[in-house]
């Protein structure tokens, strides 16, 4: 395998982390911002709208002639909810549509839109079955990799479907169980013959199971598969089972643990790609010593697809998360984490090491309008020549939930 063929390490998880500030600032949803939202009847729509403008100094992330430019990003969608007489459920139709253009590298403008319908049925205060169907129209930013090969972003379209069963009490005197089942389909709309090697559809099977063993302690149990069939690059076909044990521990009233431990093996269909068994692990720790300020540490290692001619990525990721309420109208959020993303060739691996930071200023102007003011900051070490980058991205941004 030649070094340029190492050049790009599942940046579509990095774009996330560069965008945190972005994320965090545009809700998928005006629900999530608590949004009273406009009833009629038994339908209730949470509308919200969003803009932010800002500059990128590395827009592609590139380890020598970086691209500036400012950017705009313009956002609005809705979320419909619509309440049945009988009580026992409730339909949610949900639609998202966002822009971004930038001044001066026109050829990274985006569209992302999404829309997704969905019903969750409750008949009692210990179950819920709920289904849920979307097309996400996404993209795969530009990247050094690709700068050679593309004039502008590859476009994606992602159809999928997902059901999920639970049952139990969630607390640590009941026990629950949650089953859930759900399918990818992945296309390109943008250069399909250099993207079909990328498109692929996807199944995966969870479990997970939890209770009590002790007082404020209950035992976990999870089991994880997805079967992975791609289009064309049918020796990327492959299978992925993860089991896990671990507990989640309400350490004092103030702090709460989640810790589970397990293995993952990632079984190729055809011997051309070989075979992997990782340890695997998720924690979550969250201190709140007062209601206005949290601080929250999450760990994850997993295994996921990649977007190059990678066979697959190990990630390894840790993160640190610091909320704090100022004043019931002003309030910041610190994000720090360090991700490891291991490329698996069949010659040598490539490692990517990035840390990243961002911080955020939020200023309730209205009760249903937000002033916003983010940094983020993303610093990438590679082995592989032309991967390693520096990007910082500045935003000010304003957000009406209804």
């Amino acid at each position: 395998m030649d070094t340029g063929s190492h050049k790009s390490i599942s940046r579509s998880a990095i774009i996330l982390i560069l965008k945190f500030s972005i994320i965090v600032m545009f809700p998928t949803y005006a629900n999530s911002q608590n949004a009273e939202g406009t009833r009629a009847g038994a339908t209730v729509i949470f509308p919200f709208a969003s803009l932010l403008v800002g500059h990128d100094d590395n827009v592609q992330s590139q380890e020598t002639g970086a691209q500036e430019s400012s950017v705009s990003i313009v956002s609005a969608g809705f979320e419909l909810q619509v309440l049945p007489n009988n009580g026992k459920g409730y339909f949610d139709f949900a639609a998202e549509a966002e822009k971004a253009r930038y001044a001066s590298s026109s050829e990274d403008d985006y569209s992302d839109n999404r829309v997704s319908i969905g019903y969750v049925h409750q008949p009692n205060d210990m179950m819920e079955l709920s289904v849920n169907a979307g097309v996400d129209e996404l993209h795969d930013s530009r990247t050094p990799r690709t700068l050679a090969t593309r004039s502008s972003l590859d476009e994606f379209e992602d159809k999928s479907i997902r059901s999920e069963f639970y049952y139990g009490v969630d607390d640590y005197e009941g026990a629950d169980v949650s089953i859930s089942i759900g399918s990818v389909d992945r296309r390109y709309q943008s250069d399909r013959v250099i993207n079909a090697d990328k498109e692929r559809d996807s199944i995966e099977i969870a479990a997970l199971m939890r209770f009590p063993v002790a007082p404020n302690t209950r035992l976990r149990l999870s089991a994880r598969q997805i079967e992975y069939d791609y289009n064309t690059a049918e020796d990327r076909d492959s299978q992925q089972l993860r089991l896990m044990i671990g507990a989640d521990w309400q350490l004092s009233e103030i702090t709460q643990l989640s810790a589970e431990f397990g293995r993952q093996e990632k079984e190729f269909k055809q011997s051309i790609n070989d075979d992997d068994s990782e340890s695997s692990w998720e924690i979550g720790l969250t201190w709140k010593p007062e209601s206005y300020n949290s601080i929250e540490f999450t760990s994850r290692s997993d295994i996921n697809e990649s977007i190059t001619d990678a066979s697959h990525v190990r990630v390894r990721s840790y993160e640190l998360i610091w909320q704090y309420e100022w004043e019931e109208y002003f309030s910041t959020e610190m994000l720090v984490g360090n991700r490891q993303e291991v490329s698996v060739f069949s010659g040598p691996n490539s490692i990517d090491d990035v840390d990243y930071l961002s911080l955020d200023l939020r200023y309730d102007f209205r009760e249903t309008i937000q002033l916003t003011a983010g940094l983020s900051d993303t610093r990438i070490s590679s082995d592989a020549v032309g991967n390693s980058s520096d990007r910082t991205i500045l935003s000010l941004g304003v957000v009406a939930a209804f």
